[in-house]
């Protein structure tokens, strides 16, 4: 089971921020504290986000998540409270790679939106979430699965791969794509039995209530077909799924409508009991944001929105393969580039104030850069990027650390020649003033003095390639 790290209810920093508002023409606008603070993450990212219809209670629901008895706002008149996607402005950390970030999302149906809208933000919140909760009340009767209504139009909404409109998808292949769904129904207070008294569990009462309508003997044939499209939806687009029923927290309506400044041990034992298995089932479930077998970081996160939120508003359908393919290709690159800076990094401080040297001594460089760089790649936690594209950066960072030896080979070559000549000076030098201590260069004083000439010049012969490093003293 994961550890759970809530946040400091008392710390004033932390509070709920705007992240995705929609203007009146139905644009999202991706508000740039919440993109930096999700960019900031650069371990895994988990995304957890409530919806449903407005006042509901999903932002109390939000803040029993957080440990905290407020903070996401909580209202008690008609008016929807949230606008758009607020989102917590401190990420939880989970575990040691993991951290997760809590989203919630405007109410569903409210007066002053329209369907389009609610599917939008809908959508959206599909798109982003790993674990997404689905928060309706009193029972999961036919009402409440008609709340749920949005999935038929989904594929409407949302595609896998970029195609042709008049070219349909699977739709199984969005349950590969959609996060692990988690259905609340507050103020319950049915018996979770069967029709013979049996007892059943949450989860039961769940696929009991997602089970085919059987149209024998029903005059309304079309309707049942209706019903049966969206539990038919609803079961093919999230295989993983699960139920929790809570009964009302407090008797009386006067402490309900201030519910977020009742005391959590004030609240009914059974609610309070319910709620706690409901945050143990989250916590111990919670998984990254995962898209094709690749988990994201905060920062993968936070581009693929921007793709995204840039889909939507130029009237496109946001397409989950494209728009993750835009994404690995930027992310590649910045790894790319961060494992030939190590390469760099690891040349110069192997290198520096070291030059000249053989060329032997020049491949280890080489070798052992090479190692530091790839094992900068590896670490960047980029695991299914396919054998193709893998082949394509190690083509890439293979060219970028020739070039980079070349230009070392050249400074050593440099450095080695520049050492050699005052080298070379130096020993003539020594030549010349052997040769200036002959009062007369005639031959018969060469030949006279030769032998001891010849000793100097064959003793500066094994001094030259002892001393002179590098490649122009070869």
């Amino acid at each position: 089971m994961k550890k759970r790290l809530i946040v400091d209810p008392t710390s004033p920093d932390e509070k709920p921020i705007y992240f995705l508002s929609v203007d009146a023409a139905g644009k999202f606008i991706l508000q740039e504290e919440a993109l930096a603070m999700i960019k900031s993450i650069k371990k895994k990212i988990a995304v957890i986000t409530v919806a449903g219809h407005y006042r509901t209670g999903k932002s109390y629901l939000l803040n029993r998540l957080l440990g905290r008895q407020g903070g996401f706002e909580l209202g008690s008149t008609i008016n929807p409270c949230t606008k758009g996607l607020w989102i917590w402005n401190k990420p939880v950390p989970i575990t040691e790679d993991l951290y997760a970030v809590f989203v919630d999302t405007e109410g569903l149906g409210s007066f002053n939106r329209n369907v389009h809208v609610d599917m939008k933000i809908f959508a959206m919140a599909m798109l982003m979430s790993s674990y997404f909760i689905f928060n309706t009340m009193n029972a999961l009767d036919e009402k409440a699965i008609e709340s749920l209504a949005f999935v038929v139009s989904l594929s409407k909404y949302i595609h896998v791969r970029s195609h042709p409109a008049n070219v349909s998808e699977d739709l199984e292949e969005y349950s590969h794509y959609f996060p692990f769904f988690m259905w609340v129904i507050r103020d319950f207070a049915l018996k979770l039995v069967t029709t013979d008294q049996q007892t059943v569990t949450d989860r039961q009462y769940l696929e009991n209530a997602l089970r085919m309508v059987d149209p024998t003997g029903c005059s309304d044939i079309e309707q049942v077909i209706s019903k049966n499209e969206i539990r038919g939806k609803i079961t093919t687009f999230f295989k993983e799924r699960d139920c929790i029923t809570l009964v009302r927290p407090v008797g009386d309506e006067k402490s309900l409508k201030t519910i977020d400044k009742q005391p959590y041990e004030s609240l009914r034992p059974e609610f309070r009991s319910k709620m706690e298995i409901l945050i143990k089932k989250i916590f111990t479930n919670m998984q990254p944001k995962i898209i094709d077998g690749q988990p994201l970081t905060g920062e993968m996160f936070g581009a693929l929105l921007e793709q995204y939120v840039t889909a939507f508003n130029i009237g496109a359908v946001p397409a989950i393969e494209t728009s993750w393919e835009q994404v690995l290709i930027q992310e590649l690159d910045k790894v790319i580039g961060a494992a030939v800076e190590q390469y760099k990094k690891k040349a110069a401080e192997l290198s520096i104030d070291h030059l000249p040297m053989g060329e032997e001594e020049l491949r280890k460089i080489d070798e052992e850069a090479k190692r530091e760089a790839y094992k900068k790649f590896y670490e960047s936690g980029l695991v299914n990027v396919g054998a193709e594209r893998m082949a394509s950066a190690r083509e890439k960072m293979e060219t970028a650390f020739v070039e980079v030896y070349s230009k070392l080979r050249s400074e050593n070559y440099n450095v080695s020649y520049k050492d050699s000549e005052e080298l070379f000076n130096k020993l003539y030098e020594k030549i010349k003033e052997q040769m200036d201590k002959l009062d007369v260069l005639t031959f018969d004083v060469v030949s006279s003095n030769w032998q001891k000439l010849k000793e100097v010049i064959c003793g500066l012969r094994l001094v030259f390639p002892r001393e002179c490093a590098g490649s122009s003293g070869l």
